[in-house]
Protein backbone atom coordinates (compact mmCIF):
# COMPACT_ATOMS: atom_id res chain seq x y z
CA UNK A 1 0.00 0.00 0.00
CA UNK A 2 1.35 3.32 -0.51
CA UNK A 3 1.31 6.49 1.16
CA UNK A 4 -2.71 7.42 2.59
CA UNK A 5 -2.47 10.70 1.01
CA UNK A 6 -3.26 9.41 -2.56
CA UNK A 7 -6.88 8.09 -0.68
CA UNK A 8 -8.12 11.46 -0.96
CA UNK A 9 -7.63 10.94 -4.88
CA UNK A 10 -10.57 8.48 -4.48
CA UNK A 11 -13.63 11.11 -4.34
CA UNK A 12 -16.54 11.43 -6.26
CA UNK A 13 -15.81 14.84 -7.11
CA UNK A 14 -12.53 13.79 -8.76
CA UNK A 15 -13.96 10.55 -9.91
CA UNK A 16 -16.38 12.70 -12.05
CA UNK A 17 -13.59 14.97 -13.12
CA UNK A 18 -12.00 11.73 -14.99
CA UNK A 19 -14.79 10.08 -16.79
CA UNK A 20 -17.49 12.67 -17.09
CA UNK A 21 -15.96 14.17 -20.51
CA UNK A 22 -16.04 18.06 -19.30
CA UNK A 23 -11.98 18.05 -19.55
CA UNK A 24 -10.80 14.99 -21.31
CA UNK A 25 -12.92 12.22 -22.94
CA UNK A 26 -15.96 10.54 -21.82
CA UNK A 27 -15.01 7.44 -20.65
CA UNK A 28 -18.01 4.53 -20.88
CA UNK A 29 -18.02 1.76 -18.43
CA UNK A 30 -16.00 0.00 -20.62
CA UNK A 31 -13.40 1.87 -21.56
CA UNK A 32 -12.74 2.48 -17.70
CA UNK A 33 -12.69 -1.55 -17.07
CA UNK A 34 -10.42 -1.59 -19.92
CA UNK A 35 -7.71 1.20 -18.30
CA UNK A 36 -8.29 -0.79 -14.83
CA UNK A 37 -7.19 -4.01 -16.69
CA UNK A 38 -3.88 -2.04 -17.63
CA UNK A 39 -2.93 -2.04 -14.00
CA UNK A 40 -4.14 -5.28 -12.98
CA UNK A 41 -6.97 -4.42 -11.49
CA UNK A 42 -10.69 -4.59 -12.80
CA UNK A 43 -14.56 -3.97 -11.42
CA UNK A 44 -17.91 -5.40 -13.17
CA UNK A 45 -20.86 -4.37 -12.27
CA UNK A 46 -22.30 -0.77 -11.11
CA UNK A 47 -22.37 2.57 -12.29
CA UNK A 48 -18.82 3.97 -14.14
CA UNK A 49 -18.16 6.12 -11.20
CA UNK A 50 -18.38 3.21 -8.80
CA UNK A 51 -15.98 0.88 -11.57
CA UNK A 52 -13.54 3.70 -10.94
CA UNK A 53 -13.43 3.96 -7.44
CA UNK A 54 -13.21 0.19 -6.71
CA UNK A 55 -10.40 0.48 -9.08
CA UNK A 56 -8.95 3.22 -7.50
CA UNK A 57 -9.31 1.42 -4.23
CA UNK A 58 -7.52 -1.50 -5.32
CA UNK A 59 -4.38 0.44 -7.37
CA UNK A 60 -4.44 2.22 -3.71
CA UNK A 61 -4.02 -1.07 -1.90
CA UNK A 62 -1.37 -2.60 -4.74
CA UNK A 63 0.70 1.10 -4.60
CA UNK A 64 -0.19 1.96 -8.12
CA UNK A 65 -2.53 5.23 -7.70
CA UNK A 66 0.66 7.67 -8.45
CA UNK A 67 1.10 5.54 -11.60
CA UNK A 68 -2.57 5.06 -12.79
CA UNK A 69 -2.89 8.94 -12.71
CA UNK A 70 0.53 9.65 -14.47
CA UNK A 71 -1.01 7.49 -17.27
CA UNK A 72 -4.70 9.35 -17.53
CA UNK A 73 -2.66 12.77 -17.79
CA UNK A 74 0.31 11.43 -19.82
CA UNK A 75 -0.42 8.35 -21.75
CA UNK A 76 -4.14 7.82 -21.98
CA UNK A 77 -5.35 9.05 -25.89
CA UNK A 78 -6.66 12.64 -25.45
CA UNK A 79 -7.30 12.79 -29.71
CA UNK A 80 -11.15 13.52 -29.01
CA UNK A 81 -10.74 16.38 -26.17
CA UNK A 82 -8.24 17.67 -28.30
CA UNK A 83 -10.04 17.92 -31.46
CA UNK A 84 -13.00 19.10 -30.05
CA UNK A 85 -11.42 22.17 -28.47
CA UNK A 86 -10.36 22.27 -31.54
CA UNK A 87 -13.70 22.49 -33.28
CA UNK A 88 -14.93 24.97 -30.85
CA UNK A 89 -12.33 27.64 -31.70
CA UNK A 90 -13.40 27.15 -35.73
CA UNK A 91 -17.39 27.96 -34.41
CA UNK A 92 -15.95 30.92 -32.39
CA UNK A 93 -16.69 29.29 -29.38
CA UNK A 94 -13.25 28.81 -27.85
CA UNK A 95 -13.03 26.80 -24.40
CA UNK A 96 -9.14 27.99 -23.75
CA UNK A 97 -8.40 31.57 -24.28
CA UNK A 98 -4.66 30.59 -24.27
CA UNK A 99 -4.95 28.27 -27.37
CA UNK A 100 -8.32 29.81 -29.15
CA UNK A 101 -6.18 30.83 -32.24
CA UNK A 102 -5.78 26.83 -33.07
CA UNK A 103 -7.98 25.62 -35.48
CA UNK A 104 -6.22 22.75 -37.25
CA UNK A 105 -4.38 20.16 -36.37
CA UNK A 106 -0.90 19.60 -35.87
CA UNK A 107 1.82 17.81 -33.74
CA UNK A 108 2.61 21.39 -32.15
CA UNK A 109 -1.05 22.25 -32.00
CA UNK A 110 -2.16 18.66 -30.45
CA UNK A 111 0.25 18.73 -27.64
CA UNK A 112 -0.45 22.72 -26.77
CA UNK A 113 -4.03 22.02 -27.02
CA UNK A 114 -3.08 18.52 -24.58
CA UNK A 115 -0.98 21.04 -22.40
CA UNK A 116 -3.55 23.38 -21.52
CA UNK A 117 -6.15 20.12 -20.41
CA UNK A 118 -3.65 18.69 -18.08
CA UNK A 119 -3.13 21.46 -16.53
CA UNK A 120 -6.91 22.58 -16.53
CA UNK A 121 -7.40 19.08 -15.28
CA UNK A 122 -5.05 19.14 -12.59
CA UNK A 123 -6.28 22.56 -11.53
CA UNK A 124 -9.79 21.18 -11.17
CA UNK A 125 -8.61 18.66 -9.07
CA UNK A 126 -6.55 20.65 -6.66
CA UNK A 127 -9.17 22.78 -5.97
CA UNK A 128 -10.96 19.53 -4.68
CA UNK A 129 -7.93 18.65 -2.79
CA UNK A 130 -7.97 22.00 -1.53
CA UNK A 131 -10.27 21.59 1.48
CA UNK A 132 -7.91 18.76 2.48
CA UNK A 133 -4.91 20.98 2.15
CA UNK A 134 -3.50 18.92 -0.42
CA UNK A 135 -2.45 19.11 -3.85
CA UNK A 136 -1.46 16.84 -7.06
CA UNK A 137 1.63 17.78 -8.15
CA UNK A 138 3.56 16.47 -11.12
CA UNK A 139 7.43 15.65 -10.13
CA UNK A 140 9.92 13.27 -12.05
CA UNK A 141 7.42 11.80 -14.39
CA UNK A 142 5.57 10.96 -11.04
CA UNK A 143 2.36 12.36 -9.40
CA UNK A 144 2.65 13.50 -5.91
CA UNK A 145 0.54 14.60 -3.05
CA UNK A 146 1.94 17.03 -1.07
CA UNK A 147 0.79 19.51 1.59
CA UNK A 148 -0.70 22.49 -0.08
CA UNK A 149 1.39 24.99 1.57
CA UNK A 150 4.60 22.82 1.41
CA UNK A 151 7.20 23.33 -1.39
CA UNK A 152 7.87 20.25 -4.02
CA UNK A 153 11.18 18.93 -2.60
CA UNK A 154 13.43 18.17 -5.90
CA UNK A 155 13.88 14.33 -6.08
CA UNK A 156 16.96 13.53 -7.83
CA UNK A 157 18.16 9.93 -8.85
CA UNK A 158 21.41 9.35 -7.39
CA UNK A 159 22.29 7.90 -10.80
CA UNK A 160 21.96 11.09 -12.42
CA UNK A 161 23.99 13.42 -10.14
CA UNK A 162 26.23 15.38 -12.09
CA UNK A 163 29.72 14.68 -11.60
CA UNK A 164 32.67 15.01 -13.42
CA UNK A 165 31.71 11.43 -15.01
CA UNK A 166 28.12 13.01 -16.06
CA UNK A 167 29.74 15.79 -17.38
CA UNK A 168 31.87 13.84 -19.94
CA UNK A 169 29.57 11.46 -20.73
CA UNK A 170 27.23 14.33 -21.92
CA UNK A 171 29.75 16.24 -23.44
CA UNK A 172 30.71 13.14 -26.12
CA UNK A 173 26.90 12.90 -26.65
CA UNK A 174 26.68 15.23 -29.14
Amino acid sequence: MEDESYSILNQRAIIDLLIQGDIFPYMTGSEIQDIGIKFGVSYEGGSRWQILQSILFSLHENGKTSDFFYYYLFKMNITSAVREVIDGNINAKPKYTKVEEIVEESEQNNKAIASVLRTDLINKINLELSVSDKKLIVLNDKIVIIDSKATPKVLVDPAEIMNIGYVKKSSQQR
